[in-house]
């Protein structure tokens, strides 16, 4: 009869263990500066080092589950805008860690400025012990044959998920 009970007893306390739920701390804003450079194909990109600093943000680095792009905005002073991609692709990934498309954007006009939610369902787990990260941008152009280099700079957030705390 006890080892009913106690295989009961363990079982409930795994289901509670694996119950926590997590909450959103932001991590950002980070600002950047970066050239998506053509090599006269389709596609464009740039690839940007970032160090992983939670306490910069309020963040305890030991209490990090996983991430998820809140926001990111990127601007340009071309005078075409974004307006010579289809569109255009951000990428998160880090050493230990699958890579995972973030964002993405259609693009329709020629805005020198935009601002891409992040993909709710891209969360990264196992983002605790990341030191480093690194961040893709890619644009696939509207031209077969595109040799400009675009500047940009930019900024993002990210939802940096947390156990939640017990009041």
């Amino acid at each position: 009869m006890k080892k009913p009970i106690l295989w009961a007893v363990a079982l409930i306390g795994i289901i509670l263990v694996g119950c926590k739920s997590y909450v959103p701390e932001t991590y950002g804003p980070v600002e950047f500066e970066t050239t998506l450079e053509g090599y006269g194909g389709s596609v464009v990109d740039a690839l940007m080092e970032f160090e992983f600093d939670p306490a910069a943000f309020g963040i305890d680095a030991n209490e990090v589950h996983s991430m998820v792009m809140n926001e990111i905005t990127i601007s340009t002073e071309s005078e075409n805008g974004f307006g010579d991609f289809d569109n255009i692709s951000f990428i998160i990934s880090a050493d230990g860690v699958e890579a995972a498309n973030v964002a993405t954007v259609k693009i329709s006009d020629n805005n020198k400025t935009l601002t891409i939610p992040g993909l709710a369902e891209a969360e990264i787990k196992k983002f605790k012990n990341v030191k480093t990260f690194y961040l893709e941008i890619t644009a696939v152009t509207k031209s077969e044959d595109y040799f400009d280099d675009l500047n940009i700079t930019g900024s993002f957030n990210l939802n940096i998920m947390v156990p939640e705390k017990k009041k």
